[in-house]
């Protein structure tokens, strides 16, 4: 190799030998210029791992360590919004394995994308987690339930949804229609509302 002002050139490349202790490869190339840069630089195996890079991931892997070490609420909650979703199963197990506890989707505490934690710490499953429910049905459950603001004045006061009817009442029908009503149903979103709390309280007998 030789040097030109601040730039390398490489003369043909034909042949490289073992010339030293540490282990290199025996090739042989064609006298083709380009090829030393066309195969990516064969003798690092196409990719030359770096110490920057190395050190950064261990970073990371440290960091996160430590958050599931000593917030494993908040570290769980996140990983399983942001996170790989074809991982959502392994962090699922993750976050069992720490001790936390999955819920069922609540209508009145769940949010439409992101899991979160309930008073108790156990992980609440979002709307969109529910097989057939999309992210535009979601947002619209939790728009319609929270109070919509217009600077300090509160101009919808929405509030707790009482029971799936109240339900019907607010959402808009193509965001919201009787099918995904059905699977929040059959999700027991509604057990813990209102109405079905006063229901539950009633002696059969």
């Amino acid at each position: 190799r030789f040097r030109t002002g601040y730039y390398s050139h490489w003369e043909i490349v034909e042949e490289i030998r073992l010339i030293g202790p540490r282990e290199t490869y025996d090739i042989e190339m064609v006298d083709e210029p380009a090829n030393y840069v066309a195969n990516q630089f064969i003798t690092h195996n196409s990719y030359g791992f770096n110490r920057a890079h190395a050190a950064e991931y261990a970073m990371i892997a440290a960091w996160e360590m430590w958050l599931k070490v000593y917030y494993p609420i908040e570290y769980m909650t996140s990983i399983l919004t942001v996170g790989n979703p074809d991982k959502k199963a392994e962090h699922i197990q993750e976050a069992r394995r720490l001790g936390l506890s999955l819920v069922l989707p609540d209508i009145n505490e769940s949010k439409a994308t992101d899991w979160v934690a309930d008073e108790e710490g156990n992980l609440l499953i979002p709307f969109s987690e529910i097989k057939g429910i999309g992210e535009m049905s979601s947002n619209e459950i939790v728009k319609k339930r929270t109070p919509a603001r217009f600077g300090r004045v509160t101009m919808d006061k929405a509030g707790p949804y009482k029971d799936v009817d109240d339900l019907k009442k607010r959402v808009i029908k193509r965001k919201v229609n009787a099918r995904v009503v059905k699977l929040l149903q059959a999700a027991h979103c509604f057990d813990d509302t209102e109405a079905s709390l006063i229901v539950s309280s009633i002696p059969l007998c």
